[in-house]
């Protein structure tokens, strides 16, 4: 799993992150990119067709970076680092994996995710580009 996050550094935590941290923010990018995308398109895709613009698509983008980010961090700390103590106690390194996590690589799989929902939806013209059709 290391090498999937080499853009990230942990320093210290090594060990830590090593131990689990990498497999619990994986297993988390990718449960979130894969509910927010079916949920969008295929709960709000087949509801009417106007949900089908490019806004709800980037409100959903974001929504899905914060539940990485949100999850990330509280799994992390919680499990894997044992922290209680508020959010002083976290270790920078939780920080940074938590935002890399949720900015580069949940925005990667959510365009994926959404290539492979988008045609499963009635209204798929707009949103956000059709490869396919």
């Amino acid at each position: 799993m290391d090498s999937f996050y080499f853009l990230f550094n942990p320093g210290p935590c090594l060990g830590t992150f090593m131990g689990g941290g990498f497999s619990y923010g994986f297993i988390v990018l990718i449960f979130s990119s894969i509910i927010t995308a079916a949920f969008f398109y295929l709960v709000l895709g087949r509801l009417a067709g106007k949900h089908a613009t490019y806004g709800k698509w980037f409100v959903f983008l974001f929504l899905n970076l914060f539940l990485i980010f949100l999850f990330s961090m509280l799994i992390l700390s919680n499990s894997v680092f044992n922290i209680v103590g508020g959010l002083s106690a976290i270790p920078n390194c939780v920080w940074i994996f938590s935002i890399l996590n949720a900015t580069l690589y949940g925005a990667v799989f959510y365009l994926i995710f959404s290539l492979l929902f988008n045609n499963l939806s009635k209204y798929s013209r707009y949103i956000p580009f059709n490869v396919i059709k």
